[in-house]
């Protein structure tokens, strides 16, 4: 939440002007000092016209097949526990990025939307603003189709599924795609409900997304399948990992929940121009949230590994990073 880069977050300095006292040496009372145990109620405001400003930092490495692309033909390999995903997202990615962008994320609660499966519930609007020094000039991107967004990430993914997945893609969400907004912290059918805070999607009036589980004690492990209706063998897995203080921009956020997400997207052949297999590619996606208690959330982060895919014109396998606060 800065406005060093983008103008436009002019837009966004109320949310700067709250925070200030914190930095007022006269007043050392900081948001969060008084801060509550975080709980459904507190975690995630949702009043209408509510609204976030992120800054974003992404980018996009291609990897060697040895590296990612698995030999064994199994269809067997394991995702990842989430210990071992937590710590990776401590670090940076290694070398040097293929492509590097930063932008601006707007969240805003915005009436109401209605799903093509018939689910009405709030309207979580996202857009991105980019640099006056990007090729796209500084003008808002509006991205708040959520679910196109994932399901064109499994049609890229799985191409054995992008047939089925056709219809309920919108053509104009494909060129938003190639911006390859976050899925983590994204919006569209947004509902905060007894038992937890969701999303609804296009495909069944099911919840197609657990933001939250009703119990936020940590080591709550949650998970939901996705796309049901569609294949049997996707699912996003999620565990409320710590509670504690946090820093950022210089305010310091008391009784911080931090929730662990992890998305197995299943194994892919992976073949040459001429057809043969040259291996299998196990693509999943994990991240993290952070919610303050009154604030709701203040950081991302996000890491997705994608196997070759002609969708997005990749001969290799790649892997893509958010930094998100």
């Amino acid at each position: 939440m800065t406005g060093k880069r983008i103008p436009i977050l002019l837009l966004g300095i109320f949310l700067l002007l709250s925070f200030s006292a914190c930095n007022d040496e006269d007043d050392p009372v900081c948001p969060g000092d008084t801060a509550p145990t975080p709980s459904l109620a507190n975690v995630w405001p949702h009043t209408d016209g509510t609204t976030w400003f992120y800054d974003i930092a992404y980018q996009e490495f291609y990897l060697p097949f040895p590296d990612q692309a698995q030999t064994d033909k199994s269809g067997t390999e394991d995702l990842p526990d989430m210990a071992t995903l937590h710590a990776d997202l401590q670090n940076p990615p290694e070398g040097t990025p293929s492509i590097s962008e930063t932008c601006i994320l707007r969240l805003a609660l915005d009436g109401e939307v209605t799903t093509v499966s018939g689910v009405t519930a709030q309207n979580m609007e996202s857009s991105l603003y980019f640099p006056e020094s990007s090729k796209r000039n500084g003008s808002p991107l509006f991205v708040q189709n959520a679910p196109d967004h994932m399901l064109q990430i499994i049609a890229e993914a799985r191409p054995d599924l992008a047939e089925s997945l056709e219809p309920f893609i919108d053509p104009a969400a494909k060129t938003i795609a190639r911006i390859n907004p976050p899925i983590f912290l994204d919006g569209y059918a947004f509902s905060a409900e007894d038992d937890g805070i969701f999303s609804y999607g296009d495909i069944d009036a099911e919840h197609s997304w657990i933001y939250l589980p009703a119990d936020l004690e940590v080591g709550t492990d949650f998970s939901i399948q996705l796309l049901p209706a569609i294949t049997d063998d996707l699912f996003l897995y999620g565990s409320i990992w710590s509670i504690g203080d946090l820093v950022k921009d210089g305010i310091s956020y008391r009784n911080v929940l931090e929730c662990m997400y992890a998305i197995d997207l299943g194994m892919v052949n992976i073949v040459d121009e001429e057809g043969n297999l040259i291996g299998e590619f196990h693509s999943y996606m994990y991240g993290s949230i952070h919610y303050a208690p009154g604030f709701g959330p203040i950081k991302s982060l996000e890491r997705r590994y994608l196997g070759p895919s002609s969708l997005n014109g990749s001969d290799n396998p790649y892997m893509i990073d958010f930094v998100i606060d």
